[in-house]
């Protein structure tokens, strides 16, 4: 089995070898049976993000980078990424070693174990107060119009081949990635864990952005604005 692992990354310099090599060290212990593959796709980064990606690409033919020739978002790099995936399971994760590799041989057992949508979901984050009380307000209303979404929302997940076609397949401009995901309404597990504070580096998710993911979320997945 192959598991293809989409990156999105901006200005994470310094994270992405790191990342790589966390996924990279998983495969070469406990998942020694499977095949990987990294898709890094570059967000319009203006610091050092693509030339160490294409270091990685230039070491390890299992390594892809896609770029952007400006920063167009977070979800169309991810939605970038997923069209290049060709693994049996593709697997968002984060750039800045947020989300924990240690959970990535669990969430392949319970994919091979017939889930088809592994969501890791956030019960506590390391982040101000501010940040937290947003997260709370946002996820509290979402939660109104999708009542299976995680309190903490989601990010990190694992999708089966079908899924991700299906998933791919949907033709709108502007995407909510949870709530479509959840959408789809394939069978789905779920496995809490702390997201861990960012050490290198800074958050580029302003509230400019939060703000315009929420609205987009609340009108592709909710008749609440009506």
């Amino acid at each position: 089995m192959k598991v293809s692992f989409v990156v999105a990354v901006y200005q994470n310099e310094g994270a992405i070898s790191k990342t790589y090599e966390k996924i990279k060290g998983v495969f070469a212990d406990q998942l020694a049976a499977h095949a990987y593959e990294v898709i890094f796709v570059d967000d319009g980064s203006t610091d050092g993000s693509l030339a160490e990606i294409r270091q990685l690409c230039a070491a390890d033919p299992n390594v892809k980078g896609l770029t952007f020739t400006r920063n167009f978002g977070q979800m169309a790099a991810m939605l970038a990424g997923f069209k290049e995936a060709s693994g049996d399971a593709v697997i968002n994760i984060s750039a800045d070693l947020q989300d924990p590799v240690t959970l990535i041989p669990q969430m392949v057992d319970q994919w091979l174990a017939g889930s088809e949508i592994v969501i890791c979901h956030r019960i506590e984050r390391e982040d101000s107060w501010l940040a937290k009380t947003y997260s709370r307000m946002a996820y509290g209303m979402l939660r109104m119009a999708i009542p299976q979404m995680p309190a903490g929302g989601f990010d990190f997940v694992l999708m089966d081949r079908r899924v991700m076609d299906e998933f791919n397949a949907i033709d709108v401009r502007h995407r909510f990635f949870q709530g479509d995901l959840l959408w789809t309404g394939y069978r789905t597990s779920f496995i809490p864990y702390e997201r861990q504070k960012r050490t290198i580096g800074k958050s580029q998710y302003n509230f400019a952005k939060k703000l315009k993911n929420f609205l987009d979320a609340m009108l592709d997945a909710s008749y609440l604005p009506i």
